[in-house]
């Protein structure tokens, strides 16, 4: 029996698995001459399948799925060389920093995903989303240097698979430049901004001492299977160690005891639509979770309701 925590990280580890296999057979199979197989597979499987990985390596660092440590390490090595986020990177750039002062509306680099520059003005979508990309790594190293003794454990950790990741690196493109610099390199910095860029909506414009106020969500059923419940994003704050599989549950609980916000600011519409061909599938495997999140929706507001049930 596989040691996970929650039965649902099975399905995600298993694309995990499957997609860094795959990876891997490019490595192994394919040299400059056909140039175009490692191409194509880079490049569509990036927003179809690797994209929504980002989500669940941020889940996974949130709570790791795995009872025994060895293994969390084994699936680091495979979300860093995919998303380009090693082990205990989020941990120490997002659980401990972004979590604790996000609310607060911060400028950049008191807070790692600031959508405040230094002098106060909001960021565009774009600089916040290039900031947050160029300089994860090292809001990293400053929040070890700046909270060392608190998570010395932790970034003792980041060091070493940081390390590890990058002679895993060297050692790809030893073995096969081309693939390598597709998969190894290209791929997981790639994954590393669409992981920022998609956190811009979350945030952007809101400040608030109350945690929930400060998040934006997005109560879309499908748009939440893909990503992991992610669009739950006040629940997800106000409780940052809650797997993701019980966020939607929390959510309602907010919604009972009146600590969430239902203003329309508050919430974005349906994303992800480059998927819509997957959704006919989706609905089939997915009914009742899909009808689940839809009674959710339905204990709402009408301004809320409005945005999600009016749409396809």
């Amino acid at each position: 029996m596989i040691p996970v925590k929650h039965k649902t990280d099975l399905l995600p580890l298993c694309i995990l698995g499957v997609t860094f296999l795959a990876d891997c057979y490019m490595l192994y199979t394919y040299r400059l001459e056909h140039w175009y197989i490692p191409l194509i597979w880079t490049f569509l499987s990036i927003p179809f399948i690797k994209g929504f990985l980002c989500a669940f390596n941020h889940h996974h660092q949130h709570v790791p799925p795995f009872k025994r440590k060895p293994l969390n390490y084994l699936i680091g090595i495979f979300y860093a060389s995919t998303t380009g986020v090693t082990y205990n990177t989020w941990v120490i750039h997002h659980n401990i920093d972004h979590h604790a002062k996000g609310h607060l509306g911060l400028s950049w680099p008191e807070e790692a995903s600031s959508w405040v520059k230094p002098n106060g003005v909001p960021m565009s979508h774009w600089e916040y989303s290039f900031k947050t990309w160029l300089f994860s790594y090292y809001m990293v190293f400053r929040n070890c240097s700046v909270y060392r003794s608190k998570i010395k454990s932790k970034c003792n950790e980041f060091l070493l698979f940081f390390i590890l990741q990058f002679f895993i690196t060297i050692g790809v493109l030893y073995f096969n430049w081309y693939v390598g610099l597709l998969l190894w390199v290209i791929q997981p910095a790639i994954c590393l901004f669409i992981t920022g860029d998609a956190t811009w909506h979350h945030h952007n414009g809101l400040k608030d001492t109350r945690i929930t106020h400060a998040c934006r969500n997005n109560l879309d059923p499908i748009g939440n299977i893909l990503t992991g419940n992610l669009g739950y994003h006040s629940a997800h704050h106000k409780k940052q160690n809650l797997h993701w599989s019980l966020l939607p549950a929390y959510h309602l609980k907010l919604l009972e005891l009146k600590s969430l916000p239902l203003d329309t600011n508050n919430y974005v519409t349906a994303g992800n639509k480059h998927m819509a061909f997957v959704y006919p599938l989706i609905r089939i495997f997915f009914s009742k979770t899909i009808e689940a999140k839809k009674n959710i929706i339905k204990k709402h507001p009408k301004n809320i309701q409005n945005i999600y049930l009016t749409k396809d």
